[in-house]
């Protein structure tokens, strides 16, 4: 089964439990999606090296064989999920 990924500079490991707070247009529309659909609610995050500041140079992009961007991470579960009136 394909699962969504997302790519943020913080690591998250097998069993950590995290409140995260989503406000960034893509994984804001990435998540709504998710939880439409049948529990469980899986993504996979993969660390990005300097977060945001990575996306888009293509010595951190996934399909790049060359990339200096870790090509494991973590399969993660949403447990709860909960829209603020601001969209987060």
């Amino acid at each position: 089964k394909d699962v969504p990924l997302c790519r943020w500079s913080m690591h998250l490991l097998p069993h950590q439990q995290t409140i995260l707070n989503v406000w960034q247009p893509q994984y804001t529309h990435m998540f709504e999606e998710l939880v439409r659909g049948p529990e469980p609610w899986l993504y996979a995050h993969v660390q990005l090296p300097g977060g945001r500041d990575n996306i888009g140079n293509p010595d951190y992009d996934l399909k790049n064989e060359t990339s200096l961007a870790p090509r494991t991470g973590t399969l993660m579960r949403v447990a709860r999920y909960e829209k603020q009136p601001d969209n987060r």
